[in-house]
């Protein structure tokens, strides 16, 4: 029998079948299973059902966000309906008083899961999601790490591991949360659990431990996000301010509470960002100059997508000015990347947010948001920060649309077709693929036409 709710929501969303099966092997691939051929919807849509439960929930997942709707596989597939709830929150086990040997506990469990059970998780929103993450700032009971295992760690081997964060750190810079990136690092977070539970190690060593793991942690968040598994980011971030609260290292805790804000500003969660980034700069206020402009720029960012253009400059002109005043010696290491340029291409984000999505002096805004994304945007390859450079690129091929400057809409995207290769973010390629979609609408562009054939070309072959 024919699927009746599947051709209905393929309508609404005005995709074909085999655009459909594009986004779900986008979606599949990033957690590491196989693509499916771009046939199947067709066989889908005349009432065959998917391979397996990931696949199905694949596809409830990739229509539910283009539809900005809770979908469920028994929506589409009710035979299949016991397969389609998530067993897990991103807050399961992370709602009231913690000790660090449970966060560690929690967090380990998390790691040294498959990819499947992380991609199962539920993104969290509102009153739990807020009250995690505070919870995760409140002084812990009970005693902290022992450390009395029968393995002496030694702080060689401890400083190589905290090399290895740097490094990881840089490669995601120009790779992005590619599966195997993901699997990389949550291995690398279950070694430095299985020390923290199993090692002998002083107080010194256990609290640089519970540092390292929080790092890895908020790292594992960041590349979940990037391939837009929402669940087990959310998740990463909330382990990462329990382990950098366990260390007493608040400023890690602080950071890792702005990313939850940012990526609430990204999901479309805008009460939920500005909440928690004003948690953050409440946090960060007797700190460090370079970790306080990165929660007021985490404010900025949350002011926009709430549309609110007063508090978004305030926060932002604050975030720049003490910036300008950080010293690099005493600036986290966490937060190497956030340089003048970065911070103003995540402010021409903003600005692109408020003019086109809350239409707000739309021309004016948008002239300054094409400044603002500019010297990030087009760094030659993206530089040392590839993905972001991308990410800002596809802003700012929007913002020159917005202001009908299709050559230089063109230009900036065909550049970005070139780095298209080198990088396996999914957040990218999604927006790369609203890029192209754009520019498709002004087919009467030479200019357009061209960058759309690069585009194309690109996304066809990485």
């Amino acid at each position: 029998m024919p699927n009746a709710a599947l051709r209905e929501m393929l309508s609404k969303v005005g995709w074909s079948a085999r655009a459909l099966v594009r986004e779900v092997n986008a979606h599949l691939v990033a957690r590491g299973h196989d693509a499916l051929d771009l046939t199947t919807g067709c066989h889908w849509l005349r009432g065959t059902r998917p391979r397996d439960a990931a696949t199905a929930s694949a596809v409830a997942a990739v229509l539910g966000h283009a539809l900005d709707r809770d979908v469920r596989i028994e929506h589409l597939w009710p035979a299949l309906g016991g397969a389609s709830a998530p067993t897990a929150s991103a807050v399961s086990g992370l709602l009231g008083p913690w000790t660090a040997t449970g966060a560690v506990a929690v967090a380990h469990s998390t790691a040294t899961g498959t990819p499947n059970e992380r991609a199962a998780l539920r993104a969290a929103r509102g009153s739990d999601l807020i009250t995690s993450a505070l919870d995760g700032l409140t002084p812990m009971p009970g005693a902290g790490i022992s450390g009395s295992g029968r393995d002496r760690l030694d702080p060689p081997m401890l400083t190589m591991l905290e090399r290895r964060l740097a490094e990881l750190r840089r490669l995601d810079d120009q790779l992005g949360g590619g599966p195997l990136s993901q699997r990389l690092i949550n291995a690398e977070l279950a070694t430095v659990l299985d020390f923290l539970r199993f090692a002998r190690y002083n107080g010194p060593t256990g609290a640089r431990l519970l540092r390292l793991s929080a790092g890895l942690a908020q790292l594992a968040a960041w590349t979940a996000f990037d391939a837009d598994n929402a669940g087990a980011a959310q998740r990463g971030h909330l382990l990462a301010i329990r382990l950098a609260r366990a260390a007493k290292d608040d400023i890690a805790a602080t950071n890792s509470l702005g990313m939850l804000a940012y990526q609430s500003a990204m999901t479309n969660n805008p009460s939920d960002a500005v909440r928690l980034a004003e948690a953050a700069v409440a946090h960060t206020r007797r700190t460090c100059p370079t970790t306080r402009a990165r929660a007021h720029g985490r404010l900025a960012t949350a002011h926009a997508t709430a549309g609110n253009l007063y508090a978004y400059r305030l926060a932002s002109d604050t975030a720049r000015e003490l910036l300008a005043k950080r010293d690099p010696g005493d600036a986290p290491p966490s937060l190497y990347y956030l340089t003048p340029d970065q911070l103003a291409a995540e402010s021409g984000h903003a600005l692109l947010q408020l003019a086109i999505t809350h239409g707000y002096r739309t021309h004016h805004l948008l002239g300054e948001a094409t400044a603002a994304l500019t010297p990030l945007a087009t760094q030659h390859h993206g530089g040392e920060f590839l993905r972001s450079s991308v990410l800002h690129g596809s802003y700012l091929v929007h913002a020159h649309l917005g202001r009908r400057d299709i050559e230089s809409a063109a230009r900036t995207a065909a550049a970005l077709a070139h780095r298209i290769p080198n990088i396996q973010s999914r957040r990218c390629r999604t927006l790369l693929d609203g890029v192209r979609t754009a520019l498709a609408r002004r087919r009467s562009s030479v200019w357009a036409d061209e960058a759309v054939d690069v585009l194309d070309k690109a996304l066809s072959t990485a």
